[in-house]
Parts: C-alpha cells; sequence; structure tokens
C-alpha cells in the first residue's frame, strides 16, 4: 500500500487529525510503496511432470522430502513397477513368439495386430523409465510448481506421499539447482504498480530478523497487468552474508517510490475539489479564510504534494 513516509509530516498530520491549523513548510516529501514478495530462483528450476504415452498408474513408493538438499543422480521419487512390468513381460513374450517372417499368406488384420503390440511395448518401456526420476544436479527438491515467479501446489498434498497417485500431464514438484540465485518477485496491484519505476531502491525486512536490512532494487516492472489483474515486480537483492535464503521465503519490501527533499505537502483531508479545481482554505490575516486554487503534484494515502499556489508560512485549515 502507497502511503507517506510518516518521518515527514507528523506535526502535519497530529494538526489535521485535531481539525486544527497547519503552518504550510517546505520539508522532504517522501512515497513508501509497501508490499510482500517471495525469494524464488531467476532461472534453471526443473519442473516435474510426467507425460507417459500410455501408462497412467504412477503410485508413489518412495518421495524426497519437501526442501531436501539432493547431490546429482539421487533418487527424487520412485513409482510402484509391479503392475508395469508384468505388463511389459506379456507383451514381450507376445512380441517374441512373433518374431518369425510371416508368409505372403498371413492375415493383414493378425499382422497389424502384432506391430500394434510391438508399438505398445515400446511405449511401455519408455514409460516404465518415469517410474524414477533423479536430480539432474546438486540442489533442492521442493514439492509443487515454482513457474513464473510464483510457488504453487501440483498435486494435492495427500497425493505427495508414499501411496499417492502422480497424475499424467500434471505438475507435482520443482528441483532447484544449486547454482540458481533467488531474488524478490511480487504481483501488484495497478495502484502499487502505476506508482513504481524500475530503478526505485529500498529495502527488505524478513519478520523474526528486523536486525536485516536487505538492499534491493525494482530491475522490472511488468507494463500490462495479468489476467489476475497484477502486475509482476522482479527486485534484484544483496544478501547478507551472516544470511542463507531459501527459496519460498518472503518478507516485507519497503520502496522509496518518489522523493523531494524539499516540498509543500499537506493532509489530503486539507483539499476539495469542486468547480474550479482543487482549492485549500487559507487563513488570511484579519482572522477570514479564503479558498486557494492549488496543483497537485503526487499523492500518497496520507498527504498530497502541492507544486503551485501555496507558500511557505502560509496557514491552512483542515476539517
Amino acid at each position: 500500500m502507497i502511503r507517506l513516509t510518516a518521518l515527514y509530516l507528523v506535526a502535519a498530520l497530529l494538526a489535521a487529525a485535531q481539525g486544527g491549523e497547519i503552518t504550510v513548510e517546505s520539508r522532504p516529501f517522501a512515497i513508501e510503496s509497501a508490499f510482500d514478495a517471495t525469494a524464488l530462483p531467476d532461472q534453471g528450476c526443473v519442473v516435474l511432470e510426467l507425460k507417459p504415452k500410455i501408462w497412467t498408474e504412477y503410485q508413489i513408493a518412495e518421495l524426497a522430502a519437501h526442501g531436501s538438499r539432493l547431490a546429482k543422480g539421487d533418487r527424487l521419487v520412485r513409482c510402484e513397477t509391479e503392475a508395469i512390468d508384468r505388463q511389459l513381460a506379456e507383451l514381450r513374450r507376445l512380441a517374441g513368439a512373433n518374431t518369425a517372417t510371416p508368409p505372403k499368406s498371413y492375415p493383414e488384420m493378425v499382422a497389424a495386430a502384432h506391430q500394434q503390440e510391438k508399438e505398445r511395448l515400446t511405449a511401455l518401456e519408455a514409460d516404465r523409465a518415469l517410474c524414477e526420476l533423479k536430480a539432474p544436479a546438486d540442489g533442492w527438491f521442493y514439492h509443487g510448481l515454482i513457474e513464473n515467479g510464483r510457488w504453487t501446489p501440483g498435486e494435492a498434498p495427500k497425493s505427495l506421499a508414499k501411496h499417492g497417485q502422480l497424475g499424467a500431464n500434471r505438475p507435482f514438484a520443482t528441483f532447484i539447482p544449486a547454482t540458481a540465485k533467488l531474488a524478490w518477485v511480487a504481483f501488484l496491484d495497478e495502484a502499487d504498480a502505476r506508482a513504481l519505476t524500475p530503478g526505485c531502491t529500498g529495502i527488505a525486512l524478513l519478520a523474526g530478523r528486523e536486525d536485516l536490512d536487505i538492499p534491493v532494487k525494482l530491475v522490472k516492472l511488468a507494463s500490462v497487468p495479468a489476467l489476475d489483474g497484477t502486475c509482476r515486480a522482479d527486485l534484484s537483492v544483496t544478501w547478507p552474508k551472516d544470511f542463507t535464503p531459501v527459496a519460498g521465503t518472503t518478507a516485507r519490501i519497503h520502496l522509496i517510490a518518489y522523493y523531494q527533499p524539499a516540498a509543500i505537502a499537506l493532509p489530503n483531508n486539507a483539499l476539495a475539489y469542486g468547480p474550479q479545481g482543487w482549492s485549500v482554505a487559507v487563513k488570511l490575516a484579519d482572522g477570514t479564510t479564503e479558498r486557494r486554487p492549488v496543483k497537485r503534484g503526487r499523492a500518497s494515502r496520507d498527504a498530497t504534494e502541492i507544486l503551485s499556489g501555496l507558500e511557505v508560512g502560509q496557514v491552512v485549515l483542515a476539517p
């Protein structure tokens, strides 16, 4: 949520809250954007998904634990093979019984059936190889799908356990190589995204480790909302030496979306919109008030920058 950094307008906000007078001053004005982000790999993730040709009964016999650190060649998942091995044995027996070259009088339908058996055997042998998946490199094994900056569950949690069923053509886990670098990814609503520009800097704060100020920088921001109405934001990060991040870590990101070292700013409730545009109530020397038109600059949830129409030292009334 975009909000005005409280340090700069404490006095003005207190006066406004009490329905009092605000003396116009020039002071630093900043708009801070705060949102949640997730640490995810930049690239190189391997999505685990079974794509069999004909076999569909993949029941888990062994499964590496979620978040486990594995070496290249370690087993990620092993499925039961008794049923598929029985079918393979039968198809091999049939294929062996029909290896002789058929005579010219051999019925075409029988020949076609034998050809189908051979093709089925080839497909089933390929499907049998999917019963065991191993780590392609050193890295971490995560249950669920990590793709396009999001981490979403692949199979139902009960399915990712011994005797659970793995569905065909459905991602169920992700392997993260040890060489993958983690960065922050967030999905912002349009208002928050519109207030930011690539290059904004700030910090990431971790709940429970508030002593760590992790420097971040907005490096990429989607200009077009996704189908869910959010805009993806990618942030680079400088990780502290004494902190080892893991994929899936969440943090609160604080970015300085806008900053002016010297500006006039008023609480939002001091401004009113009318036929002539935006105006404020200025207290005159004789004690009366007069509405003065002003030109607005950037605005936050709490306050608005005034570009023209007011001078330092004037007194503005807020309801």
